[in-house]
């Protein structure tokens, strides 16, 4: 709802452009999270983003939606809507596959203490590496600190990589 106000003030650029600045720092913030950091902190990070976003796709909207016609109002949103779903899409793909391969690159040495049957189960994601371990009973609890680690690692890795991407949106 503070997002119409400020792209009148402001305009769709300067709004967007800020928007985009905020949802880039907070995602280059969750490389500040460990497995030890309080959950507040990440909700505080959370906050951020969606407040970023929060005002940047709106004034996208808008931008879109002030240089049509009245009469291609219509196909306009249409058109804006398509292309935020494909990249909502796209970019889930693209980063859940950036995550996927970090966590797995990290978690190779560990896994190869595994018995080759368990170890590709293992490797897909931390949830497949904790239910091999709790498969395995005590002898897998070598797993969990390291897929826990791993998974940090990961994610950093794929925020920042998210935070690139929003900074060049920003620049655009």
């Amino acid at each position: 709802p503070r997002s119409a106000p400020l792209v009148r003030q402001y305009g769709a650029k300067a709004v967007g452009t800020g928007g985009m600045l905020v949802m880039s720092l907070a995602l280059a913030g969750y490389v500040l999270l460990g497995t030890a950091s309080p959950v507040w902190l990440l909700g505080l990070l959370f906050f951020i983003q969606g407040a970023g976003i929060g005002v940047a796709m709106p004034a996208a909207t808008s931008a879109v939606m002030d240089v049509l016609p009245r009469e291609r109002a219509g196909a306009g949103s249409a058109l804006t809507n398509t292309a935020r779903q494909v990249g909502v899409a796209l970019g889930t793909a693209v980063l859940g596959s950036i995550l996927a391969n970090a966590y797995h690159s990290a978690l190779n040495t560990t896994l190869s203490h595994l018995p080759a049957t368990a170890r590709g189960a293992a490797g897909g994601s931390i949830e497949a590496t904790q239910a091999v371990a709790a498969r395995l009973g005590s002898a897998g609890d070598f797993l969990l600190g390291p897929a826990n680690n791993a998974f940090v690692s990961a994610m950093h890795v794929t925020t920042i990589v998210a935070a690139a991407i929003s900074l060049a949106g920003a620049i655009v």
